[in-house]
């Protein structure tokens, strides 16, 4: 049963729910301290409180999630190896080094150098892990397998782009959350949902340059409007931009373009430039399942035609 917690002189679940939110939507997200927040929370109020509960409503956290991400902040282990996990970005892979056993996790700790000044922080994600389990299971007792469970998706939604991305992600997210209920779970990715994964965010990027290219051009042709500058004057890119071409404006502008739209006035809807890319790349797999569809129609009745004038 929650509880309503009276709490003089803290932080309150407004203000908490107002930072944990601004670095949830930030471009580079910092889970450690949305962890430490959620954990301050959980410290202060309860977990089982009202108050934390409504937390979880204003942050859009299940429980589940909440709690784990309050049992990061609290692990003596991350903790400890804080620098060398600095290169891990997801909060579910960082709950699942949280909560391996110290056999695994000493197999980890060698496998990516832990410790070493030398060695940059690594990019540790739950496949690492499951191999390093796998590993360590078949090196160990040559134990068997048992197959609990299968999650097949039909071919036609991977040759034809019909999952959205996000749903895909939410997928494997939720299956690879499982690798932290115990060690001795071995969850194995097959290439065909990578192979998706790569297609979509390659097709993703181009839409999103498309996107930023035009936005681009855009704020130029509103400072030559504005100012009366001349695009055919040769030094108009150096003059104006500082580089010395239109292409090399792209690439300058691609780097950092909240900055660059910013700075010259206008604002950049990060969210709604990616949504549009997202709705783009939608409906060029969309385009591209109806052709498919369409060759696949005309190859049927071109083998019907041929074996009906075979009959004649």
């Amino acid at each position: 049963m929650n509880k309503l917690v009276t709490i003089e002189n803290a932080k309150s679940i407004e203000e908490f729910a107002n930072m944990i939110n601004d670095r949830v939507q930030s471009s580079n997200k910092s889970w450690y301290e949305i962890a430490e927040l959620l954990s301050e929370a959980r410290d202060i109020y309860g977990g089982e409180s009202t108050q934390f509960q409504q937390l979880l409503t204003l942050t859009k956290f299940s429980k589940s999630t909440g709690h784990k991400l309050a049992a990061i902040a609290s692990s003596g282990r991350l903790a400890k190896h804080k620098k060398d996990l600095m290169g891990v970005h997801s909060w579910s892979t960082l709950y699942t080094i949280h909560s391996l056993s110290d056999e695994i996790f000493e197999k980890l700790k060698i496998k990516f150098g832990f410790g070493k000044k030398q060695v940059q922080p690594a990019f540790i994600t739950i496949s690492d892990i499951n191999k390093i389990k796998k590993e360590n299971n078949e090196n160990g007792d040559k134990v068997g397998y048992t197959t609990l469970a299968t999650i097949k998706i039909s071919n036609d939604v991977f040759k034809n782009h019909k999952m959205d991305i996000n749903n895909l992600q939410q997928i494997i997210a939720q299956i690879n959350s499982l690798a932290s209920v115990f060690d001795e779970l071995i969850i194995q990715q097959e290439k065909s949902a990578e192979r998706y994964q790569s297609t979509w965010n390659k097709q993703f990027e181009n839409e999103l340059y498309k996107i930023n290219k035009e936005l681009v051009d855009s704020l130029v042709d509103g400072l030559c409007k504005r100012n009366q500058y001349k695009k055919k004057d040769k030094n108009f890119y150096s003059k104006t931009f500082g580089v010395r071409s239109k292409s090399e404006l792209y690439e300058f502008a691609m780097g950092d373009m909240d900055g660059f739209i910013d700075g010259y006035g206008s604002y950049y809807d990060v969210h709604s430039v990616n949504d549009k890319a997202h709705n783009a790349t939608m409906s060029y797999f969309e385009v591209r399942a109806q052709k498919s569809k369409t060759k696949t129609t005309k190859r049927s009745r071109t083998k019907r035609s041929n074996l009906v004038a075979f009959m004649k």
